[in-house]
C-alpha cells in the first residue's frame, strides 16, 4: 500500500456525493494559474471536494495528481 502524506485523507475520499460528466473532460495542459490556485487553496487547507469543484473539467484523479506532483517538485527545487 502506498503511504499517503494528506492531511485531510480521511476526508478527501470519504464524501463522493457530486458529480462530473466524463464527456466534459479533455486533456489538456495546466496553467500556471491554475496550479498556483492549487497549491493556494491546498495550502489553505481547502476541502478536497471544494477544490475539485473549482476544475469541473478535470478529474479528481488529475487534481490530485497534478497536486501531488507540483509538491514534489517543490521538494526537489529546495
Amino acid at each position: 500500500m502506498v503511504a499517503v502524506n494528506d492531511d485531510n485523507y480521511e476526508e478527501s475520499y470519504g464524501d463522493h456525493e457530486y458529480e462530473y460528466s466524463t464527456a466534459d473532460r479533455r486533456n489538456r495542459r495546466w496553467e500556471p494559474l491554475e496550479e498556483q490556485r492549487l497549491l493556494a487553496w491546498r495550502k489553505e487547507k481547502k476541502p478536497w471536494k471544494w477544490v475539485f469543484e473549482q476544475f469541473p473539467d478535470r478529474s479528481e484523479g488529475a487534481v490530485r495528481l497534478r497536486f501531488h506532483m507540483l509538491q514534489r517538485l517543490a521538494q526537489k527545487a529546495d
